[in-house]
């Protein structure tokens, strides 16, 4: 039985119609579509992570909007 890690890999594949890795005796390389699924991924993680700092603060009231008008 595959571990779990490459059974989510193959079926991943599977669903692109591509392969990510180039399988080799000796091990694994990214494919060209895998490096780019890979900065991509990489991306989202950062911007989720700044999202989530951001929330927060403003939660906290350390960062956000404050309008003002005058007439």
């Amino acid at each position: 039985i595959q571990p779990t890690v490459s059974q989510h890999i193959r079926r991943l594949e599977d669903r692109l119609h591509t392969n990510l890795f180039e399988r080799h005796p000796r091990g694994v390389r990214l494919t060209f579509a895998g490096r780019h699924l890979l900065r991509a991924a990489r991306r989202i993680v950062f911007e989720a992570d700044q999202a989530l700092g951001l929330a927060g603060r403003v939660s906290r009231t350390e960062a956000g909007q404050l309008l003002l008008g005058f007439y």
